[in-house]
């Protein structure tokens, strides 16, 4: 064999463990997905369950949320008192903390609410005075995806 027919077959054998090594590399860095087909449909019909449609709704909204995902709703509502309802559905460990802004929350400071995802459970609600808008910060924690749902109801 000649030496380039050696230097050929070497940098041939090499990208070849190059290309198994970096397939094997990617299969096993990819996320460790063991949600059974369906599972974040069967979670929005829980929360849709949980926490239902309703008349007097002035907003509300269903959000799905990667782990360690942060999302932010805004809507312009009339001043007034409003009841907000909360509910998230997701698997185990999973946990979301609601921010609501300090203009929105009539001037007291973030809200900082921490809800458990995993296990089935009534919503979370709590009364909320509005100046002109509607402004929340919905992050989920890093253990798994969530469904979020809130509904925003004016009392007075």
């Amino acid at each position: 064999m000649t030496s380039e027919r050696v230097r050929g077959a070497v940098l041939y054998a090499a990208a070849a463990v190059l290309l198994a090594g970096g397939t094997a590399w990617w299969l096993l860095a990819a996320p460790d997905d063991t949600r059974p087909a369906g599972q974040i449909d069967e979670w929005q019909r829980t929360a849709e369950r949980l926490l239902p449609d309703t008349d007097m709704q002035q907003d509300r909204s269903t959000l799905t949320l990667d782990a360690g995902a942060e999302q932010s709703v805004s809507t312009e509502l009339p001043s007034g008192e409003y009841s907000v309802s909360l509910i998230c559905v997701g698997g185990p460990g999973s946990t979301v903390r609601v921010s609501l802004d300090a203009t929105g929350f009539g001037g007291v400071g973030d809200s900082g609410l921490g809800l458990t995802c995993e296990q089935e459970r009534s919503p979370e609600s709590f009364p909320l005075r509005l100046t002109d808008e509607f402004r929340m910060t919905v992050s989920a924690g890093e253990d798994s995806p969530v469904i979020f749902r809130y509904s925003v109801v004016r009392i007075s």
